[in-house]
């Protein structure tokens, strides 16, 4: 009995070991985790120039989209002539625009608001430092919109405008309250709320803010991503696949100045497999590709090919050839367009034409953006980051940056240069 049961472990033995030894055979399959990047060092003054630039950037892009949001191309062309520079903002207000009447030139709307509520909870806990969590997020937005609540409950009403001001705070943030809060119950509340939100199109939401996670994970484009498709929990479909390259975008503008190298990050960036979606593929690569060709294509024809005898803006500053090139990139961005011009596959388009044609030019993508139309101070801002983030503050348009910077801070109430100086205190403090 004995000389079985050792017989019977003998062969268990070689058994395993011989599986060992197959095993050891396999060829390894690569893999790569966004934790194994690290953080590149960057020189404190250089950062704060960066993400001050970022945010003035984008600032400055929303206030030249601000006057002809959502109009199209044609109704600003006849208006406008050629949007150049910041003009006023003569438009009645809503919750998701400007919060008065007719304001000043340098003026802005939601997106500029986001990124300074997205600032406000990035200050809001240490922890952010690391591992900026979803689930704090949609506890910050619940609690925002209790607080405006809470305002207009202790409000007697009898400074009317004052009233107004509350209301179109919680009219803004209201759509955005229930699907945190949901997110915060449980995932059938949660599924319920997002699908409903803004009537269940697939918006640019997590656009608004995710940008800024690539400013807080400089260098770190892959993080960024994660952070990014993580904390975009009021995207649906595959809006949250290009918020959150967006936000690795953003992140590798701090430390580049290739646009070629923003753009491959389509390509080279899917650490949750979009790629391996079943006869579908990657629509964000789809759409680079498609756009991609689109400025190609417009670059390399000639004169006659674009019968370019059109009559020039009276601000356009280069040839008849470069504003008829700009008219055939506009023209086949029109056959792609979307339901509405808040979706986030025509955002996402009209953000990676603006990149690729203006190559690192500022003003050259702005104006590109603004006088296409459509949702142009969302997509100005988040290409008005991007570049911002390049360039720095200090490469900017001097007569643009100081109007947004004094405007948003005499006006509006927002301190973009305060918001700077407090994020680089915050991400550096993290280092002592």
């Amino acid at each position: 009995m004995r000389s079985i049961i050792l017989y019977l472990f003998i062969v268990i033995f070689f058994c395993v070991s011989c599986d060992d030894q197959k095993a050891n055979k396999s060829v390894p399959f690569p893999s790569y985790s966004p934790s194994l990047e690290k953080a590149p060092q960057i020189d404190q003054e250089i950062y704060q120039d960066k993400i001050l630039g970022a945010l003035v950037g984008s600032a400055i892009g929303d206030a030249m989209g601000a006057p002809v949001e959502m109009w199209n191309r044609y109704d600003i062309r006849n208006e406008h002539d050629w949007v150049s520079t910041i003009i006023p903002v003569t438009r009645t207000k809503s919750p998701e625009g400007t919060w008065l009447h007719n304001m000043p030139s340098g003026s802005t709307t939601d997106d500029t608001r986001w990124k300074y509520l997205y600032t406000q909870f990035l200050l809001s806990d240490v922890s952010h430092r690391d591992t900026i969590l979803p689930r704090e997020f949609a506890a910050y937005i619940a609690e925002a919109y209790d607080e405006v609540s809470d305002r207009l409950r202790s409000d007697d009403g009898k400074e009317i405008n004052k009233t107004t001001d509350i209301i179109s705070q919680l009219q803004w943030l209201q759509e955005w309250a229930q699907v945190a809060r949901a997110y915060q119950k449980s995932t059938d509340s949660y599924n319920r709320a997002l699908h409903r939100f803004y009537g269940g199109e697939m918006s640019c939401a997590g656009m608004l803010y995710a940008p800024m996670i690539g400013l807080a994970c400089p260098g770190q484009p892959r993080r960024s991503y994660t952070q990014g498709y993580d904390n975009s929990i009021f995207d649906i479909g595959y809006a949250r696949d290009l918020s959150a390259l967006l936000s690795a975008m953003t992140s590798l503008a701090m430390t580049t100045s290739s646009t070629d190298s923003l753009l491959q990050l389509i390509i080279q960036v899917d650490p949750y497999g979009y790629e391996d979606s079943r006869l579908i593929g990657r629509l964000a690569h789809n759409i680079y590709r498609n756009t991609h060709r689109i400025v190609t294509q417009a670059e390399s024809l000639s004169r006659e090919e674009l019968y370019a005898d059109y009559i020039l803006p009276s601000y356009w500053q280069t040839d008849t050839l470069a504003y008829a090139q700009v008219l055939y990139i506009y023209g086949e961005l029109d056959k792609r367009l979307q339901d509405i011009p808040f979706h986030a596959g025509e955002i996402f388009m009209i953000s990676l034409a603006a990149l690729e044609y203006a190559q690192g030019d500022f003003m050259k993508a702005m104006q590109f953006i603004t006088n296409y139309g459509r949702d142009n101070d969302t997509v100005a801002a988040v290409v008005g980051m991007i570049i911002g983030a390049q360039i720095g503050y200090s490469n900017l348009p001097q007569a643009e940056r100081d109007q947004v910077t004094s405007v948003n801070l005499d006006v509006i109430g927002i301190d973009l240069q305060e918001m700077a100086s407090d994020l680089t205190t915050w991400r550096y403090a993290s280092q002592e």
